[in-house]
């Protein structure tokens, strides 16, 4: 499957040293979504459904087999949320007097009160699909969800940045074009 990401234009390929001159970014022609629907139908789709090289059959079937002997339930996460919240990329941030500052945007919520001109720097997670909300993780472990300062702003206006990014690297007034 990884073979056929490397196919899409944009991709960044398995070997830095022989993409030469390419520029990913330059020739990334889907968006953050339809990445995501494609992965997400290549892995559920063609993944699962064929028949896997070592293991003789389906992945998926594998699965069900397996999950028909155990012994014991599966495990989900305790707090799911939280789960997903980890697997976010985040940068650490001040906050300031007029709010949390992120990529050129500001976003506020009461929560960050007792943080306000604190020295120290708080860990923010973000999804970069959507940074209409960021995720402000407190000392004590908790996570606060925070929007937009200006609540005029659209909150889906970060679908459809180009998939090439690893990260949203943009502006209110690239995205609000």
């Amino acid at each position: 499957m990884m073979g056929a990401v490397h196919f899409l234009p944009g991709s960044t390929s398995g070997d830095i040293a022989s993409r030469g001159d390419y520029d990913p970014q330059k020739h990334a022609v889907m968006t953050f979504d339809e990445l995501e629907r494609w992965l997400t139908l290549e892995i559920v789709g063609r993944y699962h459904a064929d028949i896997h090289r070592a293991l003789k059959i389906p992945p998926r079937l594998a699965w069900e087999d397996i999950v028909l002997v155990r012994r014991e339930p599966l495990r989900l996460p305790y707090d799911e949320h939280r789960f997903i919240l980890d697997f976010l990329p985040f940068e650490e941030r001040v906050i300031r007097r007029d709010g949390l500052h992120l990529f050129g945007l500001k976003y506020w919520d009461d929560v960050l009160s007792p943080w306000t001109g604190a020295p120290d720097k708080m860990r923010v997670r973000y999804d970069p699909r959507d940074i209409s909300c960021v995720f402000v993780d407190g000392p004590n472990g908790e996570s606060w969800p925070v929007r937009f300062a200006d609540l005029g702003r659209p909150t889906d206006h970060a679908r459809g940045a180009p998939a090439g990014r690893g990260r949203f690297e943009g502006s209110w007034s690239a995205i609000s074009r």
